[in-house]
């Protein structure tokens, strides 16, 4: 990169690709959810019982599964 090159290039290595899709992805992420932090997203902070009871009884478990959901489908529409 210092001289010029792109180290990333996917003609370098099978390995860039996978990294750069990786990068996208949570570009993506970042940009519909605000973060790719768990406390940051849900607003609990799972290092207590408190912050899980808090997740489990605020019903974040179904807005983590449309979470999934949407990944899910950004990944299938990547891939296709």
């Amino acid at each position: 990169m210092t001289a010029g090159g792109n180290a990333f290039d996917e003609k370098l290595n099978k390995f860039n690709r996978s990294m750069n899709r990786g990068y996208a992805l949570s570009k993506w992420f970042v940009k519909e959810f605000g973060s790719t932090q768990c406390k940051a997203i849900t607003g609990c902070d799972f290092a207590d019982s408190t912050g899980v009871g808090s997740y489990v009884d605020g019903d974040r478990i179904a807005s983590c599964r449309v979470i999934a959901g949407k990944v899910a489908e950004q990944v299938g529409m990547v891939l296709a």
